[in-house]
């Protein structure tokens, strides 16, 4: 039921009263304090509606909350970028002064450097060049094997995989499986530091009894011994 505003422009009187209660042919209303006669179309007020205020307050609201909404996220968008970007950042300063400290045989720091680099983003890069480190100060063998290997699986045309897999077999006196590494390594291009490893195998001298692997303790044993005397 519509409201309407009844208003006396000579004494300011007004009240409200429904749209039902004015007879359809008037055309004169009277005003109820002063009683100025007026013309029923001077005197009417249709009020804005209540719903539409609160209607219109609603979008008001709604819009400033989207408003407020995406700023937020922005905001949060480019903070996160700004958070990945210095991660990123530090990533790959530490992966590069780790790998720099293990060329220098720096091993207990470079895989101080290299865990760290881990927790920001555990990449196959990160765990070949970790395993070694592990293999070399702590004699986790198996474990930096299985690292390597799996670094591998995931990044098989990279050399340097290869590289630390090798260098990990020497530690745990596995020559054979060394070689073999080295090889598979070296054929996916020039690799200057496979290449002096594959040097090394070639400088070495034949084992004491040829009929037996290189690697059975008779020869390594008797090698030894007969570089210590002088006689080989």
């Amino acid at each position: 039921m519509t409201k309407i505003q009844v208003f006396c422009p000579k004494c300011a009187f007004s009240t409200t009263i429904s749209e039902n209660e004015i007879p359809q042919t008037a055309t004169q209303c009277k005003c109820p304090n002063c009683e100025e006669l007026l013309p029923l179309s001077d005197a009417i007020r249709k009020p804005e509606s209540t719903v539409s205020r609160s209607i219109d307050q609603t979008i008001e609201d709604c819009f400033e909350n989207i408003q407020l909404s995406t700023s937020e996220k922005a905001a949060e968008k480019t903070t996160a970028a700004e958070e990945e970007s210095k991660s990123s950042s530090r990533y790959f300063e530490l992966v590069g002064k780790g790998i720099a400290l293990l060329e220098k045989e720096n091993v207990l720091e470079a895989m101080l450097l290299l865990e760290e680099a881990g927790n920001l983003n555990s990449t196959p890069k990160v765990r070949s060049h970790l395993a070694y480190c592990c293999a070399k100060v702590n004699q986790e063998y198996s474990n930096a094997i299985n690292m390597c290997i799996g670094a591998i699986k995931e990044e098989p045309t990279i050399a340097d995989h290869y590289y630390n897999l090798g260098r990990i077999y020497l530690l745990r006196n596995k020559r054979g499986a060394a070689l073999q590494t080295f090889k598979k390594g070296i054929k996916l291009g020039p690799h200057p530091q496979l290449m002096q490893e594959l040097r090394k195998f070639e400088m070495r001298k034949p084992p004491v009894f040829s009929f037996l692997h290189r690697d059975h303790f008779l020869n390594r044993e008797l090698g030894k011994l007969l570089s210590r005397l002088g006689l080989r």
